[in-house]
């Protein structure tokens, strides 16, 4: 069985290291995901980045089937889920805060489902009236985590 490309949307910075590897690390064995803390310099000022880092990380999104996005996220987390929603690829947010991806009106447009790690945060987002037709879930394990990464990333249409 082929299996499924993921890419994370996440930040970079070192603090988000283990939260980034975490997430990635809940996904079975049905996925190879790419993480681009690993690849990226995520030491250097954003203006040092060179050209070659952004073209590495567009192929990857181009090769990935999913996005999985992790919040909090930055501008350029937002560049590349709208790169994926040009692509017409599914993107599955993991929100386990409020925060201020909830103001990022066209990044919530884009995203085609979401997660949750508990019932409180779930319940919380589900009043978003601009959400209400979106698939959600709350995920407490690797296995429910897996199963509906899975199933967004096999049934997805736009």
């Amino acid at each position: 069985m082929e299996k499924i490309k993921v890419y994370l949307i996440a930040r970079i910075a070192e603090s988000e290291h283990s939260g980034n590897e975490e997430l990635c690390g809940m996904l079975d064995q049905r996925f190879e995901v790419f993480i681009p803390h690993q690849h990226n310099p995520y030491n250097l000022a954003q203006r040092k980045i060179s050209r070659d880092v952004a073209e590495f990380d567009y192929n990857k999104i181009d090769d990935s089937d999913v996005g999985l996005v992790r919040e909090p996220f930055g501008m350029d987390c937002s560049a590349e889920i709208g790169y994926f929603r040009g692509k017409v690829k599914p993107m599955i947010l993991y929100a386990e805060n409020e925060g201020h991806w909830q103001d990022t009106w066209m990044v919530k447009h884009a995203i085609s489902a979401f997660m949750f790690p508990n019932q409180n945060i779930a319940d919380r987002i589900r009043q978003d009236g601009t959400l209400k037709n979106v698939p959600m879930r709350v995920v407490q394990t690797p296995q429910e985590l897996s199963d509906f990464v899975y199933e967004i990333a096999k049934n997805y249409q736009r």
